[in-house]
């Protein structure tokens, strides 16, 4: 399946689950539900494109969104018209993060630790934990606070990697330092255990 048609069907998909209005059984109520449902996936559209545009162009932000965009597609069910759909979105989530890696190091010679993160958060949403491990333990020495975080969660529950509450402990502080709100609640959290019961 094209893409182009992936990329389509996923919009309707989205657009279909996220309709939070509830039509009345009056015509008018329903008609104007509609309406709006249809004004919505024009804009959602429209804003998308410019997104795309953007990103095709070379524009950072955009590039890095496309990638979230499609990280977090990962995590819709299966669509019962394309059953390729969660591999299709996975491919396009590391190709746009790869560009994103690709033209931070182009234009300030360091790799984006976020996106980095972004891969090792696709992987782990395949369940390909081992990949997803390399890319998160990257984004960690460069000092990405959600890497450090989601690296410590890996320690502290033995995911992929022998437990070491010690070393989970350090990884949620370093991400706390930095303000990440998960991280400062885990380093409190395993704090309080570890003088607890370690």
């Amino acid at each position: 399946m094209s893409s182009n048609k992936v990329k389509i069907e996923n919009k309707k998909y989205i657009n279909n689950t996220q309709k939070t209005k509830k039509t009345n059984n009056t015509s008018n109520t329903s008609n104007t539900s509609n309406t709006e449902n249809i004004d919505t996936e024009i804009e959602n559209d429209k804003r998308f494109r410019i997104v795309e545009n953007l990103a095709n162009s070379g524009h950072m932000d955009s590039i890095f969104d496309l990638g979230n965009y499609y990280k977090d597609l990962l995590d819709l069910p299966e669509c019962k018209k394309c059953k390729d759909c969660k591999q299709n979105n996975f491919d396009e989530a590391l190709k746009w993060f790869n560009k994103a890696i690709d033209t931070t190091f182009k234009k300030n010679g360091r790799k984006n630790c976020c996106a980095l993160f972004g891969i090792g958060i696709c992987y782990e949403k395949m369940a390909k934990f081992d990949c997803a491990l390399k890319y998160i333990k990257e984004s960690a020495k460069l000092k990405c606070s959600k890497g450090q975080y989601k690296l410590g969660t890996y320690y502290e529950t033995g995911k992929c990697l022998e437990i070491n509450h010690y070393k989970a402990l350090e990884l949620y502080e370093d991400s706390a330092i930095q303000d990440y709100d998960k991280g400062q609640n885990a380093y409190a959290k395993l704090l309080f255990v570890i003088d607890l019961y370690l």
